[in-house]
């Protein structure tokens, strides 16, 4: 859909001239109820009005569902993204309240299952979303916390320590906390990142689930030509 309104918007007025031409007006079915709807379909500024307006709001989750099939997607990246649609969503000032609304339920739908605990630690153990936002966020903590009881097996003392190590992470302390694991370039290649700065959180960082959660492989390309546009 967003493909195609945005080629129909790039040739307006290639379409415009096409409807008004003698050759278009020549063609054997002008009189179809088809060409007729086609012809005042483009000729309507107000069509072509809302065909902006839709495009511009369904532009965010377009650019996320590209991500996706992109080199170096992994959804401790995408977690963060995705959870960012609905803030477009709040500084959307082009569509109608209802309008809105029901594409916000459309894509809440989507996102509800999306927020699992496996997609919540890939998330926090990304280096670049590193946050005081990730604390403070109850769904995202509540779902690390629901994945370290089950790959710990309810175990309580292994929880606690991933736990304990995790908010070394959050905190930036002890070998998380100097100047180089804050460079945004060095936080763009996580698993080379965990491997020189994971020493003060042992338990995490032979998880052996880890390196799936994070890249193995890293587009720093696209990363760049979409972080925090």
């Amino acid at each position: 859909m967003h493909i195609v309104l945005e080629r129909l918007l790039r040739v307006r007025l290639g379409l415009m001239r096409t409807v008004v031409s003698r050759e278009w007006s020549d063609l054997h079915d002008i009189g179809t109820p088809k060409f007729i709807s086609f012809s005042r379909m483009v000729m309507d500024d107000a069509w072509w009005t809302e065909a902006d307006i839709f495009i511009k709001s369904i532009r965010p989750i377009y650019s996320v569902l590209r991500l996706t099939d992109m080199e170096g997607s992994t959804i401790g990246l995408l977690y963060g993204f995705m959870d960012r649609i609905d803030e477009s969503f709040q500084k959307n000032t082009v569509l109608s309240s209802d309008r809105l609304e029901k594409l916000r339920s459309i894509w809440n739908r989507r996102l509800d299952w999306f927020y699992r605990p496996i997609h919540a630690l890939a998330h926090v153990l990304h280096p670049l979303w590193r946050s005081e936002e990730q604390e403070s966020n109850k769904e995202l903590l509540s779902n690390t916390s629901d994945f370290f009881s089950r790959w710990a097996s309810d175990d309580l003392s292994m929880i606690r320590k991933l736990e304990d190590e995790l908010l070394l992470v959050h905190e930036h302390l002890l070998s998380f906390g100097g100047p180089t694991p804050r460079l945004r370039e060095t936080q763009l290649e996580p698993v080379s990142w965990w491997h020189k700065y994971g020493t003060s959180a042992p338990t995490l960082v032979w998880t052996k689930d880890l390196l799936i959660f994070i890249y193995d492989f890293t587009n720093l390309q696209i990363i760049k030509s979409i972080l925090f546009v």
